[in-house]
């Protein structure tokens, strides 16, 4: 009696592939409530392939997978929604979705915040890259650490707890917590340690920012030190728990915030 294989299709984003075998290729989805899926395209690096020209990341689709005893489900067929054109324009537009990307292959989180990313992430990709795209990676950022826990935007020092001053703030590189000036003098004296200064408006547009879907960024005005400022506290938030977005994000990242 011949075995017949299991097939499941899934709604997902392709995130990556790579090489598997001579012929083969290794094809990485995000499934809205599984996370991460991995297929083989068996003959996808095959110049005749059908599936190989469907293989580009990013792409969203129908990916139906037959499983059987090998523990890496096979990739039977594909039908792509939307292949998000407008992202692969340039090398700045590539970069930047690539961080997308990246935060989705390194996610290792419960059903419903794998949907929240999933609904992030596809709005993300549907929109324009524009000119610069690099605003909208700063909010897509923040939305991506209020949904792991990590935004802050504390207005008060984490010591002590009095209200910042308007001038400048005192943090530790790794952007963990914002100490006042006082707190900060009674804790080093006159040691000799790394420090950085935030500015207190920054802190304070964190959370509201959080609260602007990606559709909502013309209402936003984001300057480059504030950029610099995001992208620099989401590479020291996410270094432990997203690696890979870290990876992805930090050629886009100018000096460390100052």
């Amino acid at each position: 009696m011949g075995w017949t294989p299991n097939l499941h299709t899934y709604r997902a984003l392709l995130i990556k592939t790579s090489p598997w075998s001579e012929r083969d290729r290794l094809a990485t989805l995000f499934e809205p409530d599984r996370g991460i899926l991995r297929a083989r395209a068996i003959s996808a690096l095959e110049t005749q392939s059908k599936l190989a020209p469907l293989l580009i990341a990013p792409a969203l689709g129908y990916f139906t997978l037959a499983r059987g005893r090998s523990p890496i489900p096979v990739l039977a067929n594909v039908e792509l929604t939307d292949r998000f054109s407008k992202w692969r324009a340039n090398g700045l537009a590539i970069r930047v979705a690539g961080v997308v990307l990246a935060t989705l292959g390194g996610l290792d989180a419960p059903e419903d915040t794998n949907r929240r990313f999933f609904k992030l992430s596809t709005e993300f990709l549907c929109s324009s890259p524009s000119d610069d795209p690099l605003p909208r990676l700063a909010l897509f950022l923040v939305h991506v650490l209020d949904l792991l826990g990590l935004l802050g935007g504390e207005t008060k020092c984490s010591l002590c707890g009095t209200s910042f001053p308007q001038d400048k703030i005192a943090a530790a590189p790794d952007l963990k917590a914002f100490i006042c000036n006082e707190c900060f003098n009674k804790l080093y004296g006159k040691a000799e340690v790394s420090v950085v200064f935030v500015n207190r408006e920054h802190l304070e547009a964190l959370k509201p920012m959080a609260g602007t879907p990606l559709s909502g960024l013309s209402a936003l005005e984001i300057s480059d030190d504030a950029l610099s400022f995001i992208f620099s506290l989401a590479c020291a938030r996410l270094d432990d728990i997203l690696p890979s977005a870290v990876s992805a994000l930090l050629p886009l990242t100018a000096a460390p915030y100052e």
